[in-house]
């Protein structure tokens, strides 16, 4: 696609993104009475013993907006002097279906939500690294400008997705706070970070923020 088709894709994807956690948002503030907060919440809980429909405008808005980053990385041609092009395509389609399921795939299925997350990461992280590559492998050869700040970009997406997998409380240990109670009654409230789920949203952010990489090569490559 020319850079400015892959643009308003690119742009549309955000704005199905943000209307779908938007919506999503406040059907969960409808059903527990509580803010979600991306900091202690975990994709899923958008969904949390509930079905498809009881959110269906929020799921409805996340899965085309997946559809979209889908498009966005499948029409991804590049250049056929290169293999990295095919590789970002790959990964790009593969790491959106696997993040798409993050939003209803929960913890009770726990190997199933670990095996998940950890080929979510591993193909963000690859997909990341290969735009940066590609890019740097332009700068080389044409010494645009504009594939260095891609270079820069993609690499600092990479570092950040890497860095965020290596933090040593990167843990499903979760533990809850038991705040003061009157009488016999126990509660609990979980912790104002966990770790895990802020570092799921990372890994979301960071598919959707890559594209932002790609982007800065398809200018490089048009004029």
């Amino acid at each position: 696609m020319d850079f400015r088709v892959s643009l308003a894709v690119f742009g549309f994807a955000i704005l199905l993104f943000v209307a779908g956690v938007v919506l999503s948002r406040a059907n969960y503030y409808k059903r527990f009475k509580t803010h979600f907060s991306f900091r202690n919440t975990f994709p899923f809980e958008f969904n949390y013993e509930a079905h498809f429909v009881d959110n269906l405008l929020g799921n409805a808005f996340l899965v085309f907006s997946t559809l979209t980053i889908i498009l966005f990385y499948a029409s991804f041609k590049g250049c056929r002097d290169s293999g990295l092009p095919i590789f970002i395509f790959v990964s790009g389609v593969l790491s959106s279906v696997l993040i798409c399921m993050l939003y209803f795939v929960s913890t009770k299925l726990l190997k199933t939500h670990i095996v998940t997350l950890t080929l979510s990461f591993a193909l963000v992280f690859m997909l990341q690294a290969a735009t940066g590559l590609l890019n740097l492998e332009y700068y080389n050869h044409y010494h645009n400008i504009v594939n260095l700040i891609g270079v820069i970009y993609s690499f600092a997406l990479a570092t950040l997705t890497f860095v965020s997998v290596m933090n040593p409380k990167l843990s499903f240990r979760i533990k809850t706070k038991e705040p003061p109670t009157e009488g016999d009654s126990v509660t609990y409230a979980r912790p104002k970070w966990i770790v895990i789920a802020f570092t799921e949203w990372i890994a979301i952010a960071g598919l959707y923020l890559n594209a932002i990489g790609v982007i800065f090569f398809l200018i490089s490559i048009s004029f």
